[in-house]
């Protein structure tokens, strides 16, 4: 007996056509052994009955077997099937019928098999019914086609041949149908849709809008070449990303210098990463900034910090001994002056500026003069309370804003006052004010249906003549600030251009103390609406002992922080004679002499040869970036420039840059101004790319890698793909084996 017949019975080892007789011969001889051997032990009479009744009992169950087995014999597999449906195989392994075409190509288009496939057909009764169904059915038809392209590949040669002589019509018709594909994805991931949920309900709307040759295509590839399913879609946004990402190394390699950017965030998984920017100048001249990787962090000391940066620089193939700037917040993780990111980067690119990012130094300073002013602070706290009170509370937040529409007053949010966001307190400070009225309304009329104590508390704090004062002059003070603020957000913004913004907004401040000042008389116009509705009563007298207690104290402070955080380091202050402005006359008796101490500066720093230190540790010389001839260099484009029309400072250095005559009679200038450019002056750009992961994340449940893919897309790929950038990223896609020719 062999082992199927050991677990599904004898039966089952028989083909149908054969008879049961012998099954039951080997049943009646192993009962005769049976027999003969309890016989040699010489039983008790009583074991005798016994053994006497079970083998009656076994010819009884051996007659009913035989019996049966002759019944289902009846129904068996008929050869002359075959001759209607020539696929048709019978094995008798497996006692049941096959589909000889579906058994050899079925398996690689339907992975789950099924009967005729994997599986035995044993269904006898229905037969010729079942037959018919599979012989119309789609995955037999998908089969026979397999088999016939494979015979005529026998005849015509090989897949690769095959695919040579594809006709290209139908390439067309593919290449068309995988940048629909490619548009959809990018369309999802751009808008942080999550794209593993919602590709395929995506094709099938845009399907059913009359796109036929996105139809077509569905309708003729094979089952698992239509590229709508998880997986493809995931490859899809891998294509996107790898594209975007040579796109950018491939302008970043070309850069003559670069700067580096980085900050650390923990994400909505507790993971903590480190986004990785990038700043150079292009071809045009402008400096860019752009977002590169992302990169999970086993710690955030400096030297885990530095050592992600290193091996991202050297995996990238991007030559470290370009660096000539580096941005980072205040942290000592990354700015200390011996064991921070910053230093270490320094031992193996000593020519690299340190900047501190100028947002965070303008915040701090901000958030200091106003701690260091009680007047102030107390109104901050006011409005930290403010913001709790109905952010915490739906039904709250509802009264406050039942109260707006009864005022017709604008629906605004009290916005969270943070000391480390950038201009949320001036954000804030403009809603409050704008509805003034209504918040302190809704406080009185939520403390009189509920009595609770802190609308009674925040009601009378805001109806203090001094907190609304501190409301106008903040919602004039803040604005000057956010404005400075947002210049130094933006791309192409360079350290030259840092102290003339400083500058002008320190004397806006000024105007600010004076007794007429334009918050001053904009708090009297409103005094007469505002006494109506909160009870406060505000004087002349008062608002001037105000400016005098409070708010003088408060700019001066606010000026000094801000002048002491801003002071430039020599070597970004000498950057500031390429300003044609500030070249004095050629018959001038400074002329002659103007700009040479500041070349000295920038020949000590960039000029000299240092000690440095390779990635793996080893000690060398790092070259200098400009040589000795940078002092006559400057004699002969001083000239240049006091001839020239006095314009702005960022067009003379970005003519430095792309001008190929300048840089041929100017290469170290040239070189000076490519630097200049390069540094970066703050890490905004670091900073929203964690408002991106953390929306990415939040939508998605993804891996790193396509967590670092939906980022370059949503970052930096455009709005829309051109048909070039779509066959670049079809390219990029089809590295990998696929059943398509494209």
């Amino acid at each position: 007996m062999d082992i199927r017949s050991f677990f599904c019975g004898a039966s089952s080892s028989k083909s149908p056509g054969h008879s049961s007789s012998s099954d039951t011969e080997d049943k009646i001889d192993s009962n005769q052994s049976d027999t003969e051997f309890l016989e040699f032990l010489e039983p008790s009479p009583a074991k005798k009955r016994l053994i006497v009744h079970e083998k009656h009992a076994k010819e009884r169950l051996t007659t009913h077997e035989k019996s049966k087995k002759i019944t289902a014999s009846s129904r068996k597999y008929n050869k002359k099937w075959e001759e209607s449906f020539n696929w048709l195989m019978f094995d008798k392994n497996f006692q049941g019928a096959f589909c000889k075409v579906c058994r050899k190509r079925g398996i690689s288009l339907q992975r789950t098999g099924g009967t005729w496939i994997s599986k035995p057909f044993t269904n006898w009764k229905k037969a010729i019914e079942k037959m018919k169904i599979h012989a119309k059915s789609d995955i037999h038809l998908l089969s026979c086609e397999a088999e016939m392209a494979a015979a005529t590949a026998l005849q015509e040669g090989s897949v690769i041949q095959q695919l040579q002589q594809i006709n290209d019509e139908e390439k067309l018709k593919n290449r068309m149908a995988i940048k629909a594909l490619i548009l959809c994805t990018h369309f999802l991931a751009r808008r942080h849709i999550p794209h593993t949920t919602n590709f395929d309900e995506l094709i099938d709307l845009i399907v059913s809008c009359g796109a036929e040759d996105l139809k077509g295509f569905l309708e003729r590839a094979r089952l698992n070449a239509t590229y709508t399913s998880k997986v493809a879609v995931v490859e899809f946004v891998e294509a996107v990303g790898l594209w975007a990402e040579e796109c950018l190394l491939k302008r970043l390699r070309q850069a003559s210098h670069f700067s580096i950017m980085a900050d650390e965030c923990t994400d909505v998984t507790t993971t903590e990463e480190l986004s990785i920017f990038f700043r150079w100048v292009n071809m045009d001249g402008h400096p860019v900034e752009h977002f590169l990787d992302i990169v999970p962090l086993k710690a955030t000391d400096a030297k885990t910090i530095y050592s992600a940066l290193v091996e991202f620089m050297k995996d990238k193939n991007i030559q470290i001994s370009k660096l000539v700037g580096m941005g980072f917040d205040g942290a000592a993780t990354f700015s200390g002056k011996h064991n921070g990111v910053q230093s270490l980067l320094k031992k193996i690119s000593p020519h690299a500026l340190f900047v501190h990012c100028h947002c965070h130094l303008l915040q701090l300073a901000c958030v200091q003069a106003a701690n260091a002013t009680s007047g102030i602070k107390h109104v901050y706290i006011t409005l930290t309370t403010l913001w709790k009170f109905f952010h915490y509370s739906p039904k709250r937040a509802e009264s406050l804003k039942a109260v707006q529409q009864v005022l017709d007053l604008p629906e605004l949010k009290v916005v969270k006052p943070s000391d480390t966001r950038w201009l949320s307190h001036e954000r804030c400070v403009k809603a409050v004010k704008a509805s003034y009225s209504a918040i302190v309304t809704a406080l009185n009329n939520i403390y009189e249906q509920t009595h609770a104590p802190e609308a009674l508390g925040i009601s009378k704090a805001l109806c203090r003549p001094s907190t609304l004062v501190a409301i106008y002059l903040l919602d004039y003070v803040l604005p000057q600030v956010a404005k400075l603020s947002r210049a130094l957000q933006t791309e192409r913004i360079d350290l030259t251009a840092i102290t003339p913004l400083v500058d002008a907004t320190l004397n806006t401040l000024d105007d600010a103390m004076l007794p007429a000042a334009n918050w001053v008389l904009e708090l009297m116009d409103a005094k007469n609406e505002i006494e109506e509705v909160t009870d406060i009563t505000l004087t002349t007298e008062s608002i001037a002992t105000f400016q005098g207690q409070v708010a003088e104290p408060f700019i001066r402070m606010l000026k000094a922080n801000i002048s002491s955080r801003f002071i430039s380091q020599d070597i970004v202050s000498s950057f500031g004679i390429f300003d044609p402005k500030k070249v004095p006359a050629a018959d001038s008796s400074d002329f002659h002499t103007y700009g040479e101490d500041l070349i000295d500066v920038l020949l000590a720093h960039y000029g000299a040869e240092l000690p440095a230190k390779t990635a793996g540790g080893d000690e060398y010389t790092k070259e200098a970036l400009i040589s000795r001839e940078t002092r006559e260099e400057w004699k002969t484009f001083r000239s240049y420039l006091s001839k020239k029309p006095k314009g702005n400072l960022h067009l003379q250095l970005k003519e430095l840059t792309t001008s190929d005559m300048l840089s041929e009679i100017f290469p170290n200038i040239s070189t000076l101004a490519n630097i200049c450019l390069s540094i970066p002056v703050s890490t905004a750009s670091v900073e929203r790319s964690f408002s991106k992961m953390k929306l990415i994340k939040t939508r998605n449940r993804i891996g790193q890698s396509q967590l670092s893919y939906l980022m370059k897309i949503a970052m930096e790929t455009p709005e829309t793909l051109s048909s070039t950038q779509l066959n670049d990223i079809i390219t990029v896609w089809n590295k990998k084996p696929r059943r398509i020719a494209v």
